[in-house]
C-alpha cells in the first residue's frame, strides 16, 4: 500500500481550533516573519510523511477530539477516561511532529550497517515515543486555563507540545503539572498577561512554523518561564 502524499503532521482538526474561520489560517515562518493566509488544510503538511498504518492509528484517535474540547468548555470533571487520552494526547503530539521525527532519523542514522533495522523505522520509533510519553504523563496533575473574554489569543507552532504547555485551542491551554504541585481546581482562568508569556514559549519552541487566528499575534518580550511555573505564578482565579 502506498504512502499517503498528503500528510499533516499537526491535525486539521487541531489546527482549525486556532483559525480565523474554522477554514482560515495564519502561517508565519519564524526566521522571517513572513505569514500568509491560506486553508487548514494547506499547512502542517509534509508529503509522504507517515505509513498507512500510522496514519489510520492516528486518524482514529483524531476523530475523537472535538468531544474532549466540548468536555473541557464545559468544565467538566478530568475522569481517568479523560486524563488518559490528555496523557495519550501529549505523547503522540510530541513523537509525530517533524522535529522528533528529525531525532529519530540522527539516532536510526548510528545503527547504519550494524543492526538490521525494519522498513520506516522512524514511525515505529514515532509510536513507541508517544506510548512512553503517554505512560510517564499519565500521573501528572493536569490544568485546564481558559483565556478570558477579550484578551489575547493563544498561538500553535510545528512543536506545540511542550513540557508544561499545550495550546488546545486559542482560548483554551493545557497545563501538565508535577504530582507535588498542588493545585485547587481542575480549571483555571488567565489573562493576557499569561498569554503573552506561553505564546513566547510557544514561539521560542517552535522549529520552523507558527499557526494563528491572525497577526501580529501577542507575544511577551522575554520568557519567564520561573513567574509560570512558581507557587505564585499559576493562575489565580480558580473556577
Amino acid at each position: 500500500m502506498p504512502i499517503p502524499k498528503r500528510t499533516h503532521y499537526s491535525p486539521e482538526v487541531y489546527l482549525r481550533g486556532f483559525s480565523c474561520s474554522g477554514e482560515k489560517i495564519w502561517q508565519t515562518d519564524k526566521s522571517t516573519n513572513a505569514a500568509i493566509c491560506t486553508g487548514v488544510k494547506n499547512v502542517a503538511v509534509i508529503a509522504h510523511l507517515y505509513t498507512p498504518f500510522v496514519e489510520n492509528r492516528l486518524a482514529i484517535f483524531e476523530a475523537w477530539y472535538p468531544e474532549l474540547i466540548s468536555h473541557l468548555t464545559a468544565k467538566r470533571p478530568l475522569n481517568v477516561e479523560i486524563r488518559g487520552y490528555l496523557s495519550a494526547l501529549l505523547g503522540i503530539m510530541r513523537a509525530r511532529v517533524p522535529a522528533q521525527l528529525n531525532q529519530w532519523e540522527e539516532r536510526l542514522k548510528q545503527f547504519e550497517g550494524h543492526l538490521p533495522l525494519p522498513r520506516n523505522a522512524n514511525m515505529i520509533g514515532m509510536l513507541i515515543e508517544a506510548e512512553v510519553a503517554a505512560r510517564v504523563l499519565r500521573p501528572s496533575n493536569f490544568l485546564i486555563v481558559t483565556v478570558k473574554d477579550g484578551e489575547p489569543r493563544l498561538i500553535t507552532s510545528d512543536n506545540p507540545a511542550g513540557r508544561l504547555f499545550f495550546p488546545l485551542t486559542d482560548s483554551m491551554l493545557l497545563m501538565s503539572l508535577s504530582e507535588s504541585k498542588k493545585i485547587g481546581s481542575e480549571y483555571a482562568i488567565a489573562d493576557g498577561r499569561y498569554v503573552k508569556m506561553v505564546n513566547k514559549i510557544t514561539f521560542d519552541t517552535a522549529q520552523n512554523y507558527i499557526f494563528s487566528n491572525s497577526v501580529p499575534f501577542a507575544i511577551g518580550e522575554k520568557n519567564i518561564l520561573d513567574d509560570i511555573t512558581g507557587e505564585k505564578g499559576l493562575p489565580a482565579e480558580y473556577l
